[in-house]
């Protein structure tokens, strides 16, 4: 991929559209984006891409209520990889309305993110910052740890554990039995992928992810 960054940005509401924009101008400064595309809807502008520089992102809104949702795949799973081999698709969407949809959307090959419409300002423009701050040595599960947002809990006991607390300090301080550390702390490390806290420690692409953690009030 070429140092500038080609993104498409699709999605139904206009406020979205417009708030994501606003974004990506402001990230500009730091990453050469350039927006080659925007629309409402998929269809009116996929053949004139073909003539527009090659995209290396798309950002496509899937509705909470499911009504685009055979159009977004169909797109994803035929068009983008036929026409757009090499790009990588961003989904903004509720999380919280996806149910079993969101593990089947990550499975496939070229959707590196799914984004909750419902993340303030501040979560959104770390969360882009963390899908286009790559290397290409930087494997698609990475930018999946933007997909299941871990909870208050899970993130409360990732947190003492990275600053180096043992399971029974970690459940004296949150009141909670010391069984039930471990178990949050699985549930986290399955939901980021990785199999220790080893994974996160040693990833320099985990740099956002540490702060939060680090940084995590309880």
């Amino acid at each position: 991929m070429s140092n500038r960054v080609n993104i498409f940005l699709q999605h139904t509401c206009g406020y979205t559209r417009e708030g994501l924009k606003s974004l990506l101008l402001e990230l500009s400064e730091e990453f050469p984006i350039n927006i080659v595309a925007e629309d409402k809807q998929l269809q009116s502008n996929v053949s004139q891409l073909m003539l527009k520089p090659g995209v290396d992102f798309f950002i496509l809104g899937l509705q909470s209520d499911g009504n685009n949702a055979s159009e977004i795949l169909s797109f994803i799973i035929k068009t983008v990889p036929s026409s757009f081999p090499d790009a990588k698709v961003i989904i903004m969407t509720q999380l919280n309305s996806m149910g079993g949809l969101k593990d089947y959307i990550l499975g496939l090959n070229n959707v590196y993110a799914i984004i909750d419409n419902g993340s303030t300002l501040k979560e959104m423009r770390n969360h882009l910052i963390g899908v286009l701050n790559f290397s290409v040595d930087l494997s698609p599960r990475t930018f999946k740890l933007l997909v299941a947002p871990l909870t208050h809990r899970e993130l409360s006991v990732l947190g003492f554990l990275l600053k180096g607390k043992s399971p029974d300090e970690v459940a004296h301080k949150l009141c909670i039995n010391y069984k039930t550390v471990s178990s949050h702390k699985q549930s986290a490390l399955h939901k980021l992928g990785i199999r220790s806290l080893n994974g996160l420690l040693t990833s320099g692409n985990n740099r956002e992810l540490m702060y939060q953690l680090l940084h995590h009030r309880v």
